[in-house]
């Protein structure tokens, strides 16, 4: 078993999972580092995740008492602390680190972030149209149900073969009924 969990990029601050940088050190993942570019000069973390977590709790307990029972949000906010103190006691404080490098590796995680939120979008909106009812006619989706009222009193006036009567929907754009 691994001792480091995570290793760190020393400009940036970009981390990576280290059973996959252990297992596969001359991965084409990491000849350079995703987050600014660099070289890549992967450092573990001086203490494994167990350590920070345990760190994070005491301060947690410290600062709410000891008979906090760890809710859902408290859980969220320890995990914060725990990269906290990762940032703060390793990776900020490593002489190699370079803040403008981090700001290109913010910069570049928040363009990630936006480009998967529009594809994301994308695929949702693709997959609405999907299953949306068209019109058989023109492929329009800007049609209508028609009312079982209007379609009786169709059927009343016309008589039950008239188009509107033995029809569901019409369509605004070219009036086809179907």
């Amino acid at each position: 078993m691994p001792k480091h969990e995570t290793y760190y990029c020393p400009y940036c601050g970009e981390t990576i999972r280290g059973f996959e940088y252990e297992k596969f050190p001359n991965s084409s993942s990491f000849k350079f580092c995703h987050g600014c570019g660099s070289e890549p000069n992967f450092q573990p973390l001086k203490h494994d995740n167990l350590w920070y977590q345990d760190k994070a709790e005491e301060e947690y307990k410290e600062k709410y008492g000891e008979n906090c029972n760890f809710s859902f949000m408290e859980k969220v906010e320890i995990e914060l602390k725990i990269e906290d103190l990762i940032r703060d006691k390793e990776i900020e404080s490593n002489p190699l680190f370079n803040p403008e490098k981090k700001e290109i590796r913010i910069k570049k995680a928040n363009e990630l972030r936006t480009e998967l939120y529009y594809e994301e979008k994308a695929k949702r909106e693709k997959r609405a149209n999907e299953n949306s009812p068209k019109c058989p006619t023109c492929g329009s989706t800007n049609i209508t149900k028609l009312t079982a009222t209007n379609r009786l009193v169709h059927g009343a006036a016309f008589g039950l073969f008239s188009k509107t009567a033995r029809s569901q929907w019409k369509c605004k754009n070219c009036g086809n009924k179907w």
